[in-house]
């Protein structure tokens, strides 16, 4: 069983087409969806309760008050009933067969804690380019396929895995704790989980065979940059602090 974790706060429409894009694309025989609603506007909680109506592998847990990206994901995994857990933010879509192949990787790789994909848009080596410009369900497919045949089994080690996107085993997540909550909204806590996993003698692992195409900054973009600044700078220091070490700015693969 693989437990698939959907954080939401408002934006419906990248909710919808995530959900639609893992219930079209997903071969994975045992898997459930849990998403988490970051007290979303009464419209989109209306919205995500005909999501449950509809599939009987969804659940939503409905927050009181925006929780913030890493205690919305801790409640989601506390319940998980899967052996797996994935890390997916709403503003994505999933490719065929992403789940068991990134499911296979962290299975293969002996040293693996934690598995992403590749995708069009983040901030380190994961970012390739893409050849479609309107971003449909078929259009990312298309793509996604062309990468599994050409890079089929393999992956990189990297040094970040941002959880837009990512899968680790339940016993390993529950066994360092979840992610840690002092970096309240956002940021910083994909660095700092990186931190543990390697403190267990594991290693992060990106694959060149997964593809998921990624809206970037869907919910955290509608911040002004102002508030934004200050987020980053506020866990830049919680971060440093906490490991004793300076934050190094992640890195593009060369173009």
């Amino acid at each position: 069983m693989i437990s698939i974790i959907v954080l939401s706060h408002n934006n419906w429409h990248y909710t919808e087409t995530c959900i639609k894009s893992i219930y079209q694309n997903t071969r994975f025989p045992e898997f459930e969806i849990i998403i988490v609603d970051n007290a979303s506007d009464q419209e989109t909680r209306n919205s995500l309760g005909q999501l449950t109506a509809a599939h009987d592998n969804l659940s939503v847990i409905f927050n009181p008050k925006n929780y913030g990206f890493a205690k919305a994901n801790n409640l989601g995994a506390k319940q998980a009933k899967g052996d797996y857990l994935v890390f997916l933010n709403n503003d994505t879509i999933v490719s065929e067969g992403w789940l068991g192949r990134l499911l296979s990787h962290l299975q293969n790789i002996p040293d693996a804690g934690m598995v992403g994909p590749v995708t069009n848009a983040i901030g380190n080596e994961a970012k390739i380019a893409v050849d479609y410009s309107e971003p449909t369900i078929e259009a990312v497919n298309q793509f996604a396929n062309y990468r599994a045949e050409h890079f089929s089994g393999q992956y990189f080690k990297i040094r970040n895995l941002a959880l837009y996107c990512c899968i680790i085993s339940k016993e390993l997540f529950d066994r360092i704790g979840g992610l840690d909550e002092r970096y309240k909204i956002g940021m910083f806590e994909d660095d700092d989980l990186a931190m543990v996993i390697l403190q267990e003698g594991l290693f992060l692992y990106c694959a060149e065979d997964v593809f998921i195409h990624h809206f970037h900054g869907a919910s955290f973009n509608k911040l002004s940059l102002l508030k934004r600044i200050v987020i980053f700078h506020i866990n830049k220091y919680k971060f440093e602090r906490k490991w004793r070490t300076k934050w190094i700015i992640h890195q593009n693969r060369p173009s």
